[in-house]
């Protein structure tokens, strides 16, 4: 009976898995639609301001760039070329770093993950202390400060708060470098 039981679970599971995967296409291709139709409404264009950089104004230039790069197609092929070399995990080519966009992306996992790691372990040595002092301390001064400070940190945008803490900790304390991983890799 068990056995039984616990077949029909993993069958409803496996049938649950199938149906998120075939559900999970078509919001995949909306994003990538979606994405691509904020590229389009930018304003300028890519092309522009990569012309502008390496300060190329000779109209045959451009025009040979917008070729090559497919800006002459229309919009509908465009998005099929794009979706197609996303299918193929061909990003690109970076013309600022001179490399194959999944390339750079290799180079620079290592720093990433070891950032993302090392967050991910301070964030949770802080959380759960700070959780553990709240707990013990429950409605002294200690539960209020970790309860505000945790809203504030919630509640903070996050870009604002990197920039206030590499403000604080590479400016004005001069414990990190500013930018780079200061030779950590």
């Amino acid at each position: 009976m068990a056995a039984a039981q616990s077949g029909s679970r993993r069958l409803a599971a496996l049938r649950l898995l199938r149906r998120r995967l075939i559900q999970a296409v078509p919001l995949i291709l909306g994003v990538v639609v979606i994405n691509f139709c904020l590229i389009q409404l930018a304003p300028g264009s890519f092309l522009e301001l990569m012309t502008a950089e390496n300060q190329v104004s000779d109209p045959a230039t451009i025009e040979l760039l917008r070729k090559t790069y497919g800006l002459d197609d229309p919009v509908w092929l465009q998005l099929v070329k794009y979706i197609w070399a996303l299918m193929r995990f061909d990003f690109g080519f970076s013309y600022r770093q001179n490399m194959p966009v999944i390339q750079a992306i290799w180079v620079h996992l290592p720093a990433t993950l070891l950032l993302m790691v090392s967050s991910i372990a301070l964030a949770l040595a802080v959380g759960v202390a700070a959780g553990v002092v709240a707990s013990m301390k429950v409605r002294t001064f200690w539960d209020s400060l970790v309860s505000v400070l945790a809203m504030f940190f919630f509640a903070a945008p996050s870009f604002w708060l990197g920039i206030m803490l590499i403000v604080l900790f590479s400016v004005k304390l001069g414990w990190l470098p500013v930018g780079g991983g200061g030779g950590v890799l």
